[in-house]
């Protein structure tokens, strides 16, 4: 029989959905599509929004939108318009929250209707090149990379970026503030699959030192983060 008969081109997506599970509560809800197959389903502010981006770049901000609205049907809701804010943020309906993320290969939505924020990040399992690295990691986290073996160094660079991203997300709703790679240290916990993400400046409400804490999970070729905030403990 040939091999590539047996071969599921969506293994990757359906794995993906299952880290996601592990690292958000279960209260949450994932979504995965793949945003190389071309969709379509943009409705209301979602079109306008989406009428002047470039192809690839509609073509992701649909599958991330399908993503979403798949997971609203999981939570027994209707269909839903996703507007994008004048930030770029996507505005959730009413008495919902969630966060999208997309990379070449997936596009994730995690959504809950749990008074809480999330950030999601997904990344492809490759070293971030010499410049963003240096860019994104602080001296500290950069020695941290250095420290631990040589053959993961590269996806634990990716790591810091990742936590960083998801970290951004879920505080954001209440900062509304965009802030350099530097204010937030990552601090990971690589048995338990766990990371803090440390503010060494203010950025009120969080006061200098307020940690959020995270969950990573790591494959062949993805880095999947994720951050839930209770905002009732910040402010």
């Amino acid at each position: 029989m040939n091999a590539t008969l047996q071969c599921d081109p969506s293994a990757p997506l359906t794995a993906l959905a299952r880290m996601g599970r592990e690292i958000f509560p279960d209260h949450c809800v994932i979504a995965v599509t793949d945003p190389r197959i071309p969709c379509q389903g943009l409705i209301g502010a979602e079109r306008q929004a989406a009428a002047s981006m470039r192809p690839a770049r509609r073509q992701e901000f649909t599958a991330g939108r399908m993503a979403a609205r798949r997971a609203m049907a999981e939570l027994g809701l209707p269909v839903s318009a996703i507007p994008m804010g004048p930030d770029r943020a996507p505005v959730w309906p009413d008495n919902l929250r969630g966060s999208l993320t997309h990379c070449a290969s997936a596009c994730l939505a995690v959504l809950t209707r749990a008074d809480i924020m999330l950030g999601i990040d997904v990344e492809p399992d490759e070293p971030l090149p010499d410049d963003v690295a240096q860019l994104v990691c602080s001296e500290a986290e950069q020695r941290w990379i250095q420290s631990r073996p040589e053959e993961t160094r590269g996806t634990l660079s990716r790591l810091i970026f990742s936590a960083k991203e998801a970290a951004f997300k879920a505080q954001y709703p209440l900062s509304k503030r965009v802030f350099d790679f530097t204010t937030l240290r990552i601090t990971p916990e690589m048995a338990d699959h766990r990371f803090t993400a440390t503010f060494t400046t203010p950025v009120a409400p969080f006061p200098l030192g307020y940690q959020l804490e995270g969950r990573f999970c790591l494959s062949d070729r993805f880095v999947l983060t994720g951050v839930t905030l209770v905002s009732e403990n910040v402010l």
